[in-house]
This record gives structure tokens, C-alpha cells and sequence, in this order.
């Protein structure tokens, strides 16, 4: 899970630019206030495959039993989080280890 957070949150940091671009296509209106309603960009079924890999991490019982859909929304709309808030604040680069911290939070057994 560590590995497919930072994949995602380096490519999205590599490519700042293409980062603004999406974000921009994910608008509804053209004065940039309104988003499309929430899953309705998820056009390549990236919280679908997050979530299977989430299952198969819990089938191998490494991590604790969760609803797998509703994880890897919460953990697709904190990277998503994440990538918006550096188009604002670009030199904010600490949100990327927290965001690695919160995953595994989320999907480890309790000690």
C-alpha cells in the first residue's frame, strides 16, 4: 500500500502541470466553483482497483478486516487531497509522508 500511495503522489509531484490540468477537467462550470459530483471523473476505475488491492492485502491477512470500497475512497480523496492542496502550496512536500502514516493506520491491526 505504501508503494502504490507514493507512486501516486510522485507522479502527481513530478507533474505539477498535469496535476492543475486534471484538477481543472474535474470542474462543472466554467467559473471553476463547482465540481462534478463525486465519482462521476473516475473514469478508469482507480478506487475499483484500490480496492482490490486492498482485498487481496487482506486476504493474505495482513491487515485487519475493513470495508474495502470504503477505504480506498477515504484513501483516494486524501491523496487527491493531498495533490489539490500543493497546487495552492507548492513547497508543502511533509503532506506526502503523513499521507503514508494515515494509510497504514488505516489498514494495520490494532497492536
Amino acid at each position: 500500500m505504501v508503494a502504490y500511495v507514493r507512486a501516486m503522489i510522485g507522479c502527481q509531484q513530478a507533474n505539477r502541470r498535469h496535476a492543475r490540468v486534471i484538477t481543472e477537467m474535474l470542474l462543472e462550470d466554467e467559473g471553476g466553483t463547482r465540481l462534478k459530483p463525486p465519482g462521476s471523473h473516475d473514469t478508469h476505475a482507480r478506487r475499483q482497483t484500490l480496492a482490490a488491492l486492498l482485498a487481496a492485502g487482506r486476504e493474505a491477512d495482513r491487515p485487519r478486516q475493513f470495508d474495502t470500497r470504503a477505504v480506498a475512497l477515504a484513501i483516494g480523496g486524501a491523496i487527491d487531497g493531498v495533490i489539490a492542496h500543493w497546487l495552492v502550496h507548492p513547497d508543502l512536500d511533509a503532506a506526502a509522508a503523513e499521507l503514508e502514516t494515515f494509510t497504514l493506520c488505516v489498514i494495520e491491526r490494532p497492536a
